[in-house]
């Protein structure tokens, strides 16, 4: 499966969202397809660690679930700052779609 953001995106992605270089890794994984068990083995970490850094992500990025954070990072590629998207299923804070 082809990578779902180049590398040029991904760097972008972790500017605009204010990513660690631990949450870009992980959001990197999760959008690879990595569940949280092989995600956690590839970096080397439990999966109640893994767990733990999901938990603090999403409330970062005020998302619920990986279908949310998708949609962020989709929207924020497009050029909408992250303030503008809204957590109701990452839609446009203005309710335009």
């Amino acid at each position: 499966m082809p990578p779902v953001f180049t590398p040029e995106e991904w760097t972008a992605l972790g500017r605009r969202l204010a990513l660690s270089p631990r949450e870009a890794a992980i959001v990197r994984l999760l959008c690879d397809g990595h569940k949280n068990f092989s995600a956690a083995k590839e970096l080397g970490i439990s999966p109640e660690t893994l767990r733990t850094h999901l938990k603090r992500l999403y409330e970062k990025l005020d998302v619920s679930d990986r279908f949310e954070l998708l949609c962020l990072l989709v929207r924020t590629l497009r050029g909408a700052s992250p303030a503008e998207v809204s957590p109701e299923k990452g839609m446009p804070a203005s309710g335009n779609t």
